[in-house]
């Protein structure tokens, strides 16, 4: 008898910790969808912009007015929160050196995270429409 009446207690821990453990891992954004800009030059516009149909577009404007662009598709993974970026180029001064590649970030809170050491330089955080 005194087994059976500890095992009301041992349920209710086990699902206060698995309550526990999911309410501290930070949640992944809901909708990808939209267009993020790294800002960390004010003479330049550089943005990505995820479209509804899986495409996306890579915009850069130099200083000087040099524009460059390209596109390619991308995927969500809702477990990990990172999106896959297919036929990536890199553009600016503190970019990922990637060419043509296949690239992983994170996307948090708005922001898609290419380097965590490099936050203001290297990230693109979403804008509101």
């Amino acid at each position: 008898m005194h087994t059976n009446s500890r095992k009301p207690i041992d349920i209710l821990f086990a699902l206060s910790l698995i309550t526990l453990l999911f309410s501290c891992k930070k949640k992944c954004d809901e909708v990808a969808v939209g267009k993020y800009y790294n800002r960390y030059l004010d003479d330049v516009v550089h943005y990505v912009s995820l479209r509804k149909d899986l495409s996306y577009l890579h915009y850069y404007k130099d200083a000087d007015g040099v524009e460059k662009s390209h596109s390619g598709t991308w995927q969500f993974d809702r477990i990990d929160c990172e999106v896959m970026l297919e036929n990536w180029t890199s553009y600016g001064d503190y970019s990922i050196s990637c060419n043509d590649c296949t690239l992983f970030v994170n996307l948090w809170d708005g922001e898609l995270v290419f380097s965590y050491d490099t936050k203001r330089q290297s990230n693109f955080f979403r804008e509101k429409d």
